[in-house]
């Protein structure tokens, strides 16, 4: 009686009995619960597991093994990025743990026993779990990317500039009622954090968003267009989108590469390497203290913070440069001759 109609009516018709359907008929009668873009990325999860297991998709459900799921995950890895993966692997998870909870189709989550990092580290360890450096945009990048990229790019890099890095996510979803002007702040609640952020609206950001104001109207997104691609589950179109704008911008390299399997490289800059121009330029400028540049970027720990600075070549050479002048006048303690 706990079974939904889809899940039951599929297992009547898999031929095998009311109590076990196919993997094909519970992943495809599966109810629709998620928001839109988080059910177009589960049924994604379940396409691309179903073409991976092939003819045993129409096996029963409880024969899904655990070395089915981590060979899944290994060859997903070679052909999108581990976040991706991860995604596919939670959605699958989810799908299993109801079966073994909730309508008693199976003993144990084969997907939950999965380590992904492990997988991660077999297929691609040249990637090293996936982690590439991202570099910094220079603070001229900055500047020619806030006046000479077309709108509302221009206005997105400067938000994000103004706000210390905002993410390409919390850009595209700013909405008119986070900005309070009478009070001088933005207040938001961070996608990828959750956590709730005050950030004051200094006099170019204000400048900025008030434009930016006559242009939406109404409207409830300051950028409605990309609110809108990224609302429906489109947020890598949008960061191709950036992508492409700085390949023209000559920013990172002109032709896209490849990986094995055919997944493609990560470009060197991407939206999030304002952030850490944000980070690498406040660290450096020698007016802030670190505390403060990561209070201001929302950044929880040192930590995570390192990982976003970029000590620049002229930077070292003037730390060197001081400790040079700190012993000046010490003696070689060797001669040198010359010819």
């Amino acid at each position: 009686d706990k079974l939904p109609d889809g899940i039951r009516g599929a297992a009547e018709m898999s031929g095998l009995g009311s109590s076990m359907p196919s993997l094909r008929a519970y992943l495809d009668a599966f109810p629709r619960t998620a928001s839109e873009g988080s059910e177009i990325n589960r049924r994604r999860a379940f396409t691309l597991f179903l073409e991976f297991m092939g003819e045993k998709a129409e096996r029963r459900l409880d024969l899904v093994t655990v070395a089915d799921c981590e060979a899944f995950c290994k060859w997903s890895l070679k052909k999108w990025s581990r976040g991706t993966v991860e995604r596919h692997k939670n959605s699958l998870g989810n799908a299993f743990r109801r079966a073994v909870e909730i309508d008693d189709f199976m003993r144990k989550n084969p997907m939950r026993a999965v380590n992904l990092a492990a997988c991660a580290a077999q297929v691609c360890p040249e990637r090293g779990a996936d982690k590439q450096k991202r570099y910094p945009f220079t603070l001229a990048e900055i500047k020619k990317l806030i006046t000479e990229l077309p709108a509302p790019w221009s206005d997105m890099v400067a938000v994000s500039w103004y706000t210390g890095g905002l993410r390409l996510s919390d850009v595209c979803l700013l909405r008119w009622d986070n900005v309070n002007f009478g009070a001088g702040y933005i207040c938001l609640t961070e996608k990828k954090t959750k956590k709730e952020r005050y950030i004051p609206l200094c006099a170019a950001l204000r400048e900025r968003l008030e434009a930016r104001r006559v242009i939406t109207g109404a409207d409830l997104y300051v950028f409605p267009d990309k609110a809108h691609f990224y609302l429906g589950s489109a947020a890598g179109y949008i960061s191709t989108q950036f992508t492409a704008l700085l390949r023209a911008f000559g920013m990172v390299a002109q032709k896209e590469e490849k990986t094995e399997g055919g997944r493609h490289a990560f470009a060197e800059k991407s939206f999030h390497s304002i952030r850490h121009a944000f980070v690498t330029w406040g660290r450096s400028n020698g007016g802030f203290t670190a505390d403060v540049i990561r209070e201001t970027v929302g950044h929880d720990s040192e930590a995570v913070e390192q990982g976003y600075f970029t000590c620049a070549l002229d930077l070292k050479a003037k730390v060197l440069d001081a400790a040079a002048d700190a012993v000046q006048g010490a003696p070689l303690a060797y001669s040198i001759k010359t010819a």
